[in-house]
C-alpha cells in the first residue's frame, strides 16, 4: 500500500538550506521531528532513505535531549534485523 507520509519526506528530513523540521531554530520543533521520525522508522511505517543522514547529524545538536534522542535512534536502528 502507498505510504501516506512518503510525499512529505523531504519536508520533514530536508536540509539546513531548506529550513525544515530537523533544522528548525526552535529546539522543541527539532525534538518533536526526531520523536516522530524515530517512531515511524523504527516501527516500519516509513522507509529509511538517504535523508537519514540528517537525523544522524542531530548527534551534534547543541540541545542534549535531541543529541541523546539521535543516539538512541542510531542504536535502535542498528539493532533492527
Amino acid at each position: 500500500f502507498p505510504n501516506a507520509v512518503e510525499p512529505w519526506t523531504e519536508h520533514i528530513y530536508g536540509t539546513k538550506e531548506a529550513g525544515t523540521c530537523l533544522h528548525d531554530a526552535d529546539p522543541k520543533v527539532r525534538h518533536d521531528a526526531m520523536l516522530v521520525l524515530t517512531h515511524l522508522i523504527l516501527n516500519d511505517m516509513m522507509k529509511v532513505k538517504g535523508y537519514v543522514s540528517e537525523m544522524v547529524l542531530r548527534l551534534e545538536d547543541p540541545e542534549p535531549r535531541i543529541a541523546n534522542l539521535a543516539r538512541l535512534f542510531v542504536h535502535e536502528l542498528a539493532r533492527k534485523p
